[in-house]
């Protein structure tokens, strides 16, 4: 079974396609295929969404002042499989690393077959006859990304637009495998170092105060209460040393303002309220109105606090 979904996006198509990747690494696990048009992963059997496996190929073409995004799910059985349901989290995902909506959209996957062949891009391929379609001659057509601007219905346009952080943007310069640098908002205290230390340093003092001058346990006594108290110092220099820089980043003044990708509820917020999870290692807010998490990249920052 084949089904086509179609989006678009805003945003610049280096952006979109990046997002794509981190989504489909960082939420799902996959590995991809990539060109430079279009990136590919398997799909696992699923009881959520009741697939049997296959693959997604997601294609990317500038679009009008966006991109435009068509992906290609092929799945074993024939029907059933819920994958508009994938695609939704999927799209989630991507909406809330581009810290942008999108909107549904109506292209032919011929299209983005013609515009990748055209720019140099063979794709993957596929087995239901359409490898020929793709090897047509384009000779006499511009390889040039304006000659499939406005083909199609021009999607309308946001209602308000988003403010990318220029440091963001930077990120995504050029698609790169499984591309991610986690950047935590908060460290953590080696809490480890600390419990471990004053175990091994009670140990050595229940070896002292019972040795009765037994060498063997005088010196085992002294190797514990050494270990531990090497350990407990490096483990509370450690936290006095984190907490002192995770005080400085919640009380750094800086105010975000974003608008929320899903109900477009303006949102203003500080360091502070951003909390950590491993798929936004950047940070992230619930919005307060619909209650869907946004990553700290879809914000920018309006001012600091002095």
């Amino acid at each position: 079974m084949r089904r086509d979904i179609c989006h678009f996006f805003q945003m610049p198509f280096q952006n979109v396609y990046q997002a794509y990747l981190d989504a489909a690494w960082q939420r799902f696990g996959k590995d991809c295929r990539q060109t430079t048009y279009t990136i590919q992963f398997g799909l696992n059997m699923s009881l959520k969404y009741n697939m049997n496996g296959g693959s997604c190929t997601v294609h990317f073409m500038p679009y009008q002042n966006g991109t435009a995004v068509c992906l290609r799910y092929t799945i074993v059985q024939v029907a059933g499989a819920r994958y508009k349901a994938f695609d939704g989290e999927l799209s989630q995902y991507v909406c809330a690393n581009l810290g942008a909506p999108l909107m549904d959209i109506n292209i032919p996957m011929e299209t983005f077959l013609q515009f990748a062949s055209a720019n140099g891009d063979a794709g993957f391929g596929y087995d239901n006859g359409q490898e020929e379609d793709v090897q047509q001659d384009f000779s006499q057509q511009p390889k040039q990304e304006e000659a499939y601007a406005g083909q199609y219905e021009q999607p309308q346009q946001y209602a308000g637009q988003y403010t990318q952080p220029q440091q963001y943007a930077e990120q995504y310069a050029q698609p790169q495998q499984n591309a991610y640098a986690p950047n935590s908002v908060m460290e953590h205290k080696k809490i480890g170092l600390i419990v471990w230390g004053a175990i091994m340093a009670v140990i050595g003092l229940i070896f002292l105060s019972t040795s009765r001058g037994i060498a063997g346990f005088i010196v085992l006594g002294l190797m514990f209460l050494a270990g531990g108290g090497i350990m407990l110092a490096f483990g509370i220099r450690n936290a006095v040393l984190v907490t002192r820089k995770n005080t400085a980043l919640l009380n750094d003044g800086k105010l975000y303002a974003a608008y929320c990708p899903y109900c477009r509820s303006e949102i203003r917020a500080q360091t502070k309220n951003f909390a950590v999870h491993r798929n936004f290692p950047e940070g992230f807010m619930y919005c307060p109105v619909c209650r869907k998490p946004i990553s700290r990249n879809a914000f920018a920052i309006q001012n600091t606090q002095r």
